[in-house]
């Protein structure tokens, strides 16, 4: 159970666990770090050498080998059981596609896990994929261009298929996601899958906004841009809502009040289910009945500040607090966000109002 660790291969410092297992095999690689494995299953891990976590014994088999390559360990055993763990904690075994062996020692590279027998006969077989490095989140302006990343761990060659909000958008051999012109339908939520003859992989999901100003969309639907019809506060097809609600709201040209959440009051709860333009919440608490606004919210529209306000009699208005925020459920290329009032219908009588102020900056 002894285990010592240097940074120089000179000045060596002892790692006091009080582990009793013999330790047959170490290996360490960047993105899991240091790797410990040994009689009766057992098996370690740490990130900097010195800081360790014993894991739950992988089976009862005495692990003879540990190597580490292309974001994978593989673990070898003296009575041919095999291992495989990505971080050092969660093992599977056997490892998919391992061949049968008393296996003596192994290693990993770009060609697959090698693995030596007690009779010298060596084999190679194939490690499925692994994400190990996305992209994080992008926001584009409207028009640019965005390149989605990915470098795949586990034995190549691989296949890719990207996904926007579940729908394949590409499929490839290349491992990038290139979008040149993007408009505001390139709004949403990215996940990339891996294939290789070993299996398959999907990689944690990546979300790309889409920059929108009101110029952008003002631009889109008036060919001049000084035509008074042009304006935030104009109404030019006298549907009653302005043209900074349509860019705001991201609401539908042709028919904008089916852009809007119902106005019937209903009750609301913060788990899910309906979402009214107003509502009641009811905590179950006593004067815990609230009310609530449901508003939509343009994705990308960062020159328009969104202000929910209460009112106890419409003169004087109070903003909400951030905290007030109950819900944000993605829709499409918007999201409808859910607030409710600092002052419940109880304390107020029942005479509460809600409203939404939009600005738009400069």
């Amino acid at each position: 159970g002894a285990a010592a660790f240097s940074h120089d291969g000179l000045a060596w410092t002892p790692v006091g666990w009080g582990v009793t297992a013999s330790i047959h095999a170490a290996a360490f690689q960047e993105t899991s770090g240091f790797a410990l494995a040994g009689a009766g299953g057992f098996v370690a891990r740490s990130l900097n050498g010195f800081d360790w976590e014993i894991g739950e014994p992988v089976g009862s088999q005495s692990w003879e080998a540990l190597s580490a390559g292309t974001g994978w360990l593989v673990a070898l055993g003296g009575d041919g059981a095999t291992a495989l763990s990505a971080d050092g904690q969660i093992w599977q075994t056997p490892a998919p596609g391992a061949p049968e062996g008393r296996f003596r020692a192994g290693s990993v590279d770009a060609s697959g896990a090698l693995a030596m027998d007690d009779a010298g006969h060596v084999s190679i077989f194939p490690l499925p994929p692994l994400a190990l490095v996305l992209s994080d989140d992008q926001a584009v302006e409207l028009g640019g261009e965005v390149t989605l990343t990915v470098e795949a761990g586990g034995t190549g060659p691989f296949s890719y298929t990207w996904r926007r909000d579940g729908e394949a958008v590409h499929s490839g051999t290349e491992a990038p996601l290139w979008l040149s012109g993007v408009g505001r339908e390139a709004i949403g939520e990215y996940q990339v899958t891996i294939e290789n003859e070993a299996g398959e992989t999907t990689g944690d999901p990546v979300f790309v906004t889409v920059l929108t100003r009101y110029a952008d969309w003002r631009e889109e639907r008036f060919s001049d841009p000084n035509d008074p019809a042009a304006a935030p506060g104009a109404d030019p097809d006298g549907t009653g809502i302005p043209n900074l609600l349509f860019h705001a709201l991201d609401l539908p040209a042709g028919n904008p009040r089916s852009g809007l959440p119902e106005a019937d009051i209903e009750t609301v709860s913060p788990a899910g289910g309906a979402v009214p333009l107003f509502g009641v919440l009811d905590t179950g608490e006593e004067n815990g009945r609230y009310l609530t606004l449901t508003f939509p919210r343009a994705i990308g529209a960062d020159d328009v500040v969104y202000t929910p306000e209460a009112s106890g009699g419409l003169g004087e208005w109070t903003s909400l607090p951030e905290e007030n925020s109950l819900r944000v459920v993605r829709q499409g290329t918007r999201e409808l966000v859910t607030v409710r009032d600092t002052v419940s219908l109880e304390e107020a009588d029942g005479k509460r109002f809600l409203r939404l102020r939009v600005e738009l900056l400069d």
